[in-house]
């Protein structure tokens, strides 16, 4: 099932993954996708499936049904040109355009503003690892349909099983025999998800232009990514952290420079995460890898810049000391219930010690081994150049 747009493209998703805010058997933490390659990653991704990489450009508009919020006109029209295919939505009245690769199964999401600017952006590379407890080994189901005079093959795109805390469900479609998806239906013990029905079908050249995502972007000047100057900038800082003993995790960076906030990270399995932003959360940058450090999710967004307090709440009275430096405690996330993170900072907001907490758990902790106050540059609270680059991703031919 996936959820609305606007939420799988939070970049900071993945830190409450780690963290236990979210798990990965919710909804919103896991999206279904597949391993590198397979048609039911970009189904479970891009609601696009292609029983095979290889097929005729075509343009294709349907009508959509969404199982949440309040019942409006949604569509989507799929352009194919090549390996490529560009979805344009219009959901619940939000716009937004998906970009897949269909031979490298490589899919991001993005949206604009009102005004065409880049607003937010999650990609999901070819190391993106399956959502547990979902079956994706798309099979013919021996039923068939006619749509728009069409004749078409039923498909059981990918499926989850009822279980002890979940009714299941399961996506399937129906493809013409040059494969060209007419239908598609979510639908578990709860009733009907999320459906959509092709409306117009047209088999016709389609420039390489119109389906390829842009070349900035990933380009962060595209995104508004500069240094804040003056008061909002504070001091700079670099903070090495080790964890409390847990051996499978690595040590933890924290940067400041410009207004902006670095931080590189294990989560609670091992996995590198890596988060960029300005301190008035005006643009946020996430990045995700697997065991073997390849990266696997990127995430831009844009957002208004906060005009209130946003980097945590004081403990009253819960102080500290570390190598030799005192510190008060903040709680850094107090509006989240089953997960927390409080961190105790020195006067200068360099955290010292960092402590999470999470649902079911005992949490996990990380202890100053060296703090560095010299001046830094824009680049080293950014993600590297290689990150960004569109060929990393499979964005680009």
């Amino acid at each position: 099932m996936n959820p609305p747009a606007r939420f799988r493209s939070w970049p900071f998703a993945g830190l409450l993954i780690g963290a236990g805010l979210l798990s990965p058997a919710d909804p919103l933490a896991a999206a279904p996708d597949a391993p590198s390659g397979a048609p039911a990653r970009i189904a479970g991704l891009g609601d696009v499936f292609l029983p095979s990489p290889q097929g005729p450009d075509f343009v294709v508009t349907y009508l959509v049904k969404r199982g949440w919020g309040t019942p409006g006109d949604d569509t989507a029209t799929v352009s194919r040109s090549g390996g490529w295919l560009r979805v344009d939505k219009i959901e619940n009245h939000h716009a937004g355009t998906t970009y897949i690769g269909a031979a490298t199964s490589v899919v991001a999401e993005l949206g604009r503003d009102d005004a065409g600017r880049y607003r937010a952006l999650q990609v999901y590379g070819a190391a993106h690892a399956p959502s547990p407890g979902i079956q994706y080994d798309p099979r013919k189901t021996g039923a068939s349909d006619t749509v728009l005079g069409e004749p078409c093959e039923v498909w059981s795109v990918y499926r989850q099983p009822p279980d002890r805390v979940s009714k299941g469900f399961e996506r399937t479609g129906c493809v013409t025999g040059d494969g060209i998806e007419l239908w598609r239906k979510t639908a578990g013990g709860f009733g009907e998800l999320s459906s959509a029905r092709a409306v117009s079908v047209e088999r016709r050249a389609v420039s390489p232009g119109g389906t390829h995502p842009p070349a900035d972007l990933l380009d962060l000047r595209a995104w508004g990514v500069a240094a804040v100057t003056g008061p909002a900038a504070a001091p700079d800082f670099e903070v090495v952290l080790a964890p409390d003993g847990q051996s499978h995790l690595a040590p933890m960076t924290v940067r400041r420079h410009g207004g902006w906030m670095y931080e590189d990270r294990s989560d609670y399995s091992g996995m590198r995460m890596l988060f960029s932003h300005r301190l008035d959360n005006a643009v946020m940058i996430g990045a995700d890898f697997d065991a073997a450090g390849q990266p696997k999710r990127l995430s831009i967004e844009r957002r208004a810049p906060s005009t209130g307090p946003s980097l945590g709440a004081p403990m009253a009275g819960k102080v500290g000391t570390v190598l030799g430096e005192p510190c008060a405690w903040v709680d850094a996330m107090p509006l989240t219930y089953d997960a927390g993170r409080s961190e105790c900072r020195a006067a200068d907001g360099a955290p010292l010690r960092i402590v999470f907490t999470m649902r079911g758990g005992d949490g996990f902790g990380y202890t100053a081994t060296r703090v560095s106050r010299r001046r830094l540059t824009l680049a080293q609270v950014l993600p590297s150049r290689d990150l960004l680059a569109p060929k990393a991703w499979g964005l680009r031919d």
